[in-house]
């Protein structure tokens, strides 16, 4: 290499030396800067992506707090479970549905229903999760041949103190 070197002219030295120049600098802009500079842009847009995320969800927080607090709540602990929820499933109009309401312990009941119509069902059921803070352990619906309506084993819990 340093005979071929010796053996170039002043000028092909120099043209040789400016194009390793060339060579080597194009080589940390495409090779370095760019990536780096692509990645810090990209960066850039994801922060201001999550900062107006966190912007949206403190703002619903606000608003989920602010409907929390103004949602009225019937508290289970003035009636038992038990009464509570045979009293709004007969309001939601499943009152000849009732075949059955057990009490599993002191924090359950078990409610089977016959030829309960669906709508009337889930609507009571929204009604004791959402008012009420009850929770629904578990639940079994069968279909009827009789369009709308349903048999149903529901295992029901009171919400915690």
């Amino acid at each position: 290499m340093k005979r071929y070197l010796a053996g170039l002219g002043q000028n092909e030295r120099l043209l040789l030396a400016l194009g390793g120049a060339i060579l080597v600098l194009a080589v940390l802009s495409f090779g370095v800067w760019l990536p780096l500079d692509t990645r810090v842009d990209r960066m850039r847009t994801t922060i201001g992506d999550q900062r107006a995320l966190l912007q949206w969800m403190q703002t619903s927080a606000q608003e989920v707090r602010r409907l929390r607090q103004t949602q009225p709540r019937q508290p289970a602990e003035h009636q038992s479970l038990l009464a509570l929820s045979d009293r709004a499933a007969r309001e939601a109009g499943l009152g000849p549905a009732i075949r059955r309401v057990e009490p599993e312990g002191n924090d359950r009941v078990r409610i089977v229903l016959e030829q309960a119509g669906f709508d009337d069902m889930t609507n009571w059921l929204e009604q004791l999760v959402n008012r009420s803070q009850i929770r629904i352990d578990n639940v079994t619906v069968d279909n009827r041949p009789e369009p709308g309506l349903v048999n149903a084993r529901l295992l029901l819990q009171a919400p915690a103190p």
